[in-house]
């Protein structure tokens, strides 16, 4: 039934017991607020808002008596409101384990797994490539000079393919890749050192990355599993390029201007290969195999030098500038051996002998080529002046010797980070999976200051452990040695990080499993997770003392902390990923996760209660529960705190870990295939279940690689505290900065709790007479439901039937919830549609009889996220009509190709009302923008958004403006153009008269 609210007067107040109340708070200050209704035994029933900021001055609210899902609560409970207020910052301040000169932007260096795969040098520059690059592009060049600032020469969004090669001669720069999508295939293709463009062999062929770039002259293009490149080399003087593939023990040679294919030799394991400035060819094959060749111009190979006493070379390239050659040895040498290219000579060694398998330490001149697991991608670079560039891949970091083997600089660029760890009681100690930091909290973050590399742990780790968690819960214990977990089949060993030597394995698990946290305080803090109708536990294990070896002790049988009431589907219940317990005893539960049921590794159903949780202390009973899920059907803005998103597509993986100091409580959500993309974001709360405030930015909200704050797949942030009561948050990154991200957090001590008493209302009233007549257009819309004719309160759509037969091109779907997450607020209208043949689809809403005396106006918020404008396949208006069916007033908006870049225009009954470049306007207007239509005296008046209002004349001059009787959605298909689907979302969307 329609529901036309005529306000006659106005109710100043309305009280019956049980059914809310009002409070209102003074502030002195600004400041961010959260409230929320308290039961008198201090159960948190009603979060009223989170994370809102007030200026100084009186505030007056009220209650409406129901909890978080619109339930009425019981009117003979006692309530409070707790009003959390607070002008805390958080303040990000940039990343470690990064050299780059900035802290952001496309000059900073960004591995994805790896610093540099390959690097070679052309004149003033060095060329690089990183490998696996998730869709971006897989190379770029350095100055020499600022070798810290990264030139990108690709389109930021490009994937390039997977690069692992790069030579150089003074004409062309040749890159060796792999496609990352069809591993097995592998291609070359070359850029011009004048201007960076691809150069044109006449001899190539075209090859498109699967989800990438098209090529248009590749060469050595081989579709083999195991014919992957894996070494590549170009003459200075001659016309040879050399291509070898190990696995097929191949080794191609082609002319380097043409690329055409010369030759190819049969060479068992060829891999590494390079030119002397003699152009004679040496190359790394078999086992521990270096020679060197003289090479015809037909490809023809004639022995000349062959270097023995290798332990497993695994990179070599000579000196542009004297006769020497130089190869990283791995194995139980670790060192950069350089001999002379006349004689085979040795000429001298760099590095420690053993590297990290011997010492943890990190010094300049030590060196990671491979570990207990096996070998790493390394590869040395001559610059034109005879300094070379030695890659360090353990350490993801690539060293710059002077041509006497002394260091000049380095650039270093973490790889994905998915393990970070702080030692709580020594938080200057910073890990990122094995390698360890120091940090200087006195100086600033950047590329050179502020942090130290220190310790490398992982080479001694061998394959037994779970190479994927790295180290856990690092800590120093009461006896003043640092310890840790690794994963292994057997549970999580005790490791430690002793001050000299290598990792410490103890051989030992605790009896604990795997569900538990080494606290700050040396104790475990355990969960064990019940199903639906059970009770969950959380229990402590206390530090009982050490062995004689060192190593730490826990009580067998634990303290039980806290239990859950009987468990039901609303409720938090996971295994912890962070300390559990608050300072003011409160055992906390988060589920990082958005899936409930797997079946066949596909998602069946979905987490749809409370998300996180507070126990309280040696009782069955919940003081707090907050982070309520969105629907999955929800696309719209990244929700506010006090809510988690299992919608905008993202998958299991959503959120990370739990940290708590204190009574500070920070969530995770990193958000993978979130909006298609990633988040970094993060909700802080107090003990008491109000946010603090939320901080960090989604991937759609990025304008540019390396943006400040956004990483990809924080999994194990950190949270620690300096002695003077500061917090800092540390995470990882998977690839928009390759480091560690560090956040600080001031003015905790502005942090203020008070409780304020519900003043019940009364059965007193007041009359005032309005003018207004209210109509709620959305009022009455189920929450989270596709609109048929039984749920449609007002609305219309036709055809009635939902149609999902192909979301981008062949779609009619009405839904509710899909753009607004609060349950607690009228539901939100979207509508997406798209046909491949011409067809004019509808969806209405009933305007009611509306007396019009002077003047109406409907008034709200409107989106349409990823939408076309109209002018190629999809059309698109909203209407109001009156009661003859002619149309009052038109909003839409068009494509104009005749402006370069195209434009779009957005009108209100044929006149201009805005302008902008089409991508940068469909961004703006993909997010709930208001919008309002007032007709007064025949003439109407579009006021959108930021836009200057214009008011314009009847759409149809024969349109009655009194009598408005229908609002219309309308969306048209027609022959020809691209098909692609219409989005519209409406909210909040109201019809005053006067």
């Amino acid at each position: 039934m329609q529901k036309i609210l005529y306000l006659l007067f106005t109710c100043i107040s309305l009280n019956v017991l049980g059914q809310g109340g009002s409070f209102s708070f003074t502030l002195a200050r600004p400041a961010t607020t959260s409230a929320g209704v308290y039961t008198q035994g201090g159960t948190l029933v009603r979060t009223l808002w989170n994370d809102v900021k007030y200026p100084s001055g009186k505030v007056e609210k009220d209650w409406d008596g129901k909890d978080d899902r619109g339930i009425k609560l019981p009117a003979t409970e006692t309530y409070s409101v707790k009003l959390l207020t607070n002008n805390v910052k958080h303040t990000w301040e940039g990343t470690i384990g990064n050299s780059s000169d900035s802290a952001g932007g496309l000059s900073k260096h960004r591995g994805y797994y790896h610093c540099m795969r390959g690097l070679a040098f052309s004149g003033s520059y060095g060329y690089f490539c990183t490998g696996y690059s998730e869709g971006s592009p897989s190379l770029g060049k350095f100055n020499v000079n600022r070798p810290n600032q990264k030139t990108q020469f690709f389109t930021s969004n490009t994937q390039s393919g997977d690069i692992n090669y790069v030579a150089a001669d003074n004409e062309m720069v040749y890159w060796g890749a792999l496609d990352a999508n069809i591993r097995g295939n592998s291609f070359v293709f070359a850029t011009n050192v004048s201007n960076d463009k691809e150069v044109v062999f006449t001899r190539g062929s075209a090859y498109t990355v699967k989800y990438g770039k098209t090529y248009t002259n590749a060469i050595s293009i081989v579709k083999a599993g195991n014919g992957l490149i894996t070494g590549l080399a170009v003459q200075k003087k001659g016309n040879l390029l050399l291509v070898a593939r190990a696995d097929i023990n191949e080794l191609q040679i082609f002319d380097k201007k043409t690329g055409a294919l010369i030759n190819t030799l049969t060479v068992p394991a060829a891999r590494s290969v390079c030119f002397d400035r003699n152009d004679d060819l040496w190359m790394i094959s078999g086992k521990t195999n270096l020679e060197s060749f003289s090479i015809s111009k037909t490809g023809q190979l004639t022995p000349k030098i062959s270097i023995t006493g290798l332990e497993d070379p695994a990179a070599t390239q000579a000196s542009p500038t004297a006769d020497i050659i130089s190869v990283a040895d791995g194995g139980n040498s670790q060192q950069v051996k350089f001999y002379s290219t006349s004689t085979g000579k040795e000429l001298g060694i760099l590095g420690t002998a053993g590297g990290y398998f011997a010492d943890a330490t990190v010094t300049d001149n030590k060196f990671y080529f491979n570990d207990a697991v096996g070998k790493r991608l390394t590869f040395i670079a001559y610059q034109p002046n005879g300094s070379f560039w030695v890659n360090d891949p353990g350490n993801f970091r690539v060293q710059h010797y002077s041509p006497e083997k002394k260091f000049i600089d380095r650039i270093m660029s973490l790889g994905a980070t998915y393990s970070t760890w702080v030692d709580k009681n020594d938080i200057t100690r910073v890990w990122a999976d094995y390698l360890e930091f120091n940090i200087d909290y006195g100086k600033r973050l950047s590329g050179k200051t502020g942090w130290t590399l220190v310790k490398n742990w992982g080479a001694n780790i061998s394959s037994a452990y779970d190479k994927s968690e790295k180290f856990k819960f690092i800590t120093t214990l009461s006896n003043g040695r640092t310890y840790g977990f690794l994963r292994s089949k057997a549970g999580r060993e005790i490791v430690e990080f002793p001050a000299k030597g290598q990792l410490r394995f103890s051989g030992r698990t605790p009896t604990a499993g795997f569900n538990f946290v080494l606290a700050k305080d040396g104790s475990l803090q355990s969960y064990t997770k019940a199903p639906v109708g059970g009770r969950s536990v959380v229990t402590v294990f206390p530090l009982t003392g050490f062995d004689t070896q060192g190593n730490p002790g826990w009580t067998s049988q634990p303290t039980i902390l806290a239990t859950t009431p009987l468990l039901t589907e609303d409720d938090p219940n996971a295994a912890p990923r962070g300390e559990m317990i608050t300072s003011t005893g409160k055992a906390i539960i988060f589920v990082p996760n958005s899936v409930k049921k797997f079946v066949d590794r596909k998602p069946q159903s979905w987490l749809t209660g409370y998300h996180l949780g507070a126990l309280a202390k040696d009782k069955e009973q919940w003081l707090w529960r907050t982070e309520l899920a969105t629907n999955r059907n929800y696309k719209g803005e990244y929700p506010a705190a006090g809510f988690f998103d299992i919608g905008n597509s993202v998958n299991d993986n959503a959120g990370g870990s739990l940290c708590i100091v204190d009574q500070n409580i920070i969530t995770s959500y990193h958000g993978e295939f979130w909006k298609n993309g990633q988040t970094n974001k993060y909700n802080h709360y107090w003990d008491n279940g109000l946010a603090i405030a939320q901080f960090g930015i989604t991937r759609a909200e990025t304008r540019e690689h390396a943006t400040p704050g956004m990483a990809g797949n924080a999994l194990t942030p950190v949270l620690v505290k300096n002695a003077a009561g500061d917090l800092y948050l540390y995470h990882g990154d998977e690839s928009d900065h390759a480091a560690v991200h560090r956040w600080k957090i001031t003015g905790l001590n502005t942090i203020r709790e008070q409780e304020i008493p519900l003043q019940r209302r009364t059965a007193q009233t007041s009359l005032q007479p309005v003018r207004k007549n209210i109509f709620n257009l959305m009022e009455g819309l189920p929450y989270n439901a596709t609109l048929t004719d039984e749920n449609a309160a007002g609305w219309q759509r036709f055809p009635a039937e939902e149609n999902t037969t192909d979301l981008y091109t062949d779609v009619f779907t009405v839904n509710t919830s899909v753009l607004q997450h609060d349950r607690m607020e009228d539901p939100d209208l979207f509508i997406k549609f798209a046909k491949p043949t011409p067809a004019e689809y509808t969806v209405t809403r009933d305007l009611g009889l509306l007396k019009i005396q002077r003047s109406w106006s409907l008034s709200g918020l409107v989106a349409y996220p990823g939408n076309m404008p109209n002018g190629q396949s999809i059309w698109q208006y909203l209407e109001v009509l009156d009661e003859d069916g002619k149309i009052i007033s038109s909003f839409y908006v068009e494509m104009n190709r005749n402006m370069k870049p195209f434009s779009a225009q957005i009108f209100g009954n044929r006149r201009l009302l805005g302008t902008g470049e089409e991508h940068q306007l469909r961004r703006t207007m993909s997010k709930f923008t208001s919008l309002n239509i007032s007709v007064s005296k025949g003439a109407v008046t579009f006021t959108y958004g930021q836009q200057k209002p214009i008011t314009a004349p009847l759409f149809d001059p024969a349109a009655n403006w009194k009598k408005p009787k229908l609002l219309r959605c309308r969306f048209k298909s027609v022959n020809g153009g691209s098909v692609y689907a219409a989005t519209l979302g409406l909210k909040n969307l109201v019809l005053t008269s006067e």
